[in-house]
């Protein structure tokens, strides 16, 4: 007879052994990490359900949920930082988990309820902020078709490379006024300018960056960025949808207030935060929304162009200045994000089922309504509010104020520099977009 039995051996270690077939396994921290992530998106889940309850109760519905999300996310995390969770092990005469339990008992692990034995439960929220971030942009593309995201890519490229341009060059210039490394110039510029902790992760195995330049790059990131995802959505209603707003503009509102969303806030957790937030609270507006998405896509799409040629640019800088080989257990993602393919391909089947479905006569009217009712539920219900919306949660959850002790001043001086480079030079050209657009149409 085969016998299986499974103890807790360590903090973060379990054994299976299997007797009968001589062979016994012990595999680190396998359970523990699912664990804890099931245990952090568990608190995602419930972050985004007191946030929306509030929003509701507290506010009237008049303040979007993704910034009280994020913030409760924040203090959360905090308090968690400070008391975290235990979970004891099992008693002395509880049987573990096994198909023949006789002779398997926590006595024979020889565990108690000291210090040393206790479990910590960590709220890991990474599967929420990455994998969930991603399926809910995949189901924004049930939104768009290919046509409007082609014409607003088009529409954000005169936006997108100057703001990327100046706010590169403001990087690297301050931290190298404030004899900052060049490592951390370069981080930062890729950081800020591209696609936040995503542009940071590629470019700092290209130049060879020390993890500590990392660390601090990131930390710029998620402060920053945070802020912008809190004040810019108040920012372009202000700029964008004030009485005096020039009504001859060629470009509306909410393209304008998109176009700044997805080109002066970091990271792309952040952008669709800030757009959900933008929506949620000025009249559902999902124009703003799309055109934030796109654009901030669009960036993304440029971390192809922009590691070689940052590349080059931190080649250029002071060759004095010793570089420490990057920590190894940093993941390196693709040049190419694959969650960007995936909203294309849901933007071509949106594409496809318009122009077979919808656009067909032949079929009848509860046929294109259940095919209305389909992309609608996915790219708003499930895609802009389930999954980013939990995501949103994560990306407060994660954020650590730990990160921000011994770092000092300098660093997060050009991030504030470079951030508000990009916000100031997104803004001047919209404006200059929008009055060069309204010019030819007077010329035709």
């Amino acid at each position: 007879m085969i016998r299986t039995g499974i103890r807790c051996v360590g903090r973060n270690a379990i054994s299976i052994s299997i007797t009968g077939g001589a062979w016994r396994h012990t595999k680190p921290r396998l359970l523990s990490v699912s664990r804890d992530k099931v245990a952090g998106t568990a608190a995602c889940v419930g972050v985004l359900g007191l946030a929306t309850t509030i929003s509701a109760t507290v506010f009237g519905g008049t303040v979007s949920p993704v910034p009280i999300a994020v913030i409760a996310g924040v203090a959360v995390g905090a308090l968690h930082e400070r008391f975290p969770f235990v979970s004891a092990p099992p008693a002395a005469d509880q049987p573990l988990v096994g198909n023949d339990t006789s002779n398997t008992t926590a006595k024979d692990n020889a565990t108690s309820s000291s210090p040393s034995n206790l479990v910590s439960l960590k709220l890991d929220p990474s599967f929420a902020s990455t994998t969930l971030l991603r399926l809910g942009v995949v189901c924004v593309g049930a939104k768009l078709s290919l046509a409007s995201v082609a014409t607003s890519a088009a529409l954000c490229l005169p936006v997108v490379v100057p703001t990327i341009a100046a706010t590169v060059v403001a990087a690297v210039g301050t931290a190298h006024v404030l004899g900052l490394h060049r490592d951390f110039a370069v981080l930062m510029a890729a950081g800020t300018a591209i696609c936040g902790v995503t542009a940071i992760s590629t470019v700092g195995p290209a130049i060879g960056a020390a993890k500590t330049h990392v660390a601090v790059a990131v930390a710029n990131v998620v402060v920053f960025g945070m802020l912008g995802m809190i004040l810019y959505p108040l920012l372009a209603h202000y700029l964008f949808f004030d009485d005096n707003e020039d009504k001859d503009s060629s470009l509306s509102p909410s393209t304008k207030a998109g176009l700044l969303l997805g080109v002066a806030i970091h990271d792309s957790s952040q952008v669709l935060g800030a757009a959900m937030s933008f929506r949620d609270t000025y009249g559902n507006d999902e124009g703003a929304f799309g055109m934030a998405t796109v654009t901030k896509l669009t960036r993304n799409l440029l971390l192809v162009v922009a590691v070689p040629l940052l590349s080059l640019l931190h080649r250029s800088l002071d060759r004095g200045q010793s570089t420490v080989a990057i920590s190894g257990n940093l993941k390196k993602p693709p040049l190419f994000p694959l969650f960007v393919l995936g909203f294309l391909g849901v933007a071509a089947l949106r594409t496809l089922g318009d122009l077979f479905i919808s656009s067909n006569p032949s079929l009848s009217d509860g046929v294109r309504a259940a095919w209305k009712d389909s992309y609608t539920f996915i790219g708003d219900m499930l895609g802009g509010k389930i999954f980013l919306g939990t995501a949103m949660a994560g990306v407060g959850l994660g954020t650590k104020v730990s990160m921000l002790r011994g770092v000092g001043w300098r660093p997060f001086f050009v991030g504030g520099v470079a951030a508000c480079t990009a916000s100031i030079t997104g803004v001047l050209s919209i404006y200059v977009l929008s009055k060069m657009g309204r010019k030819e149409a007077l010329h035709v």
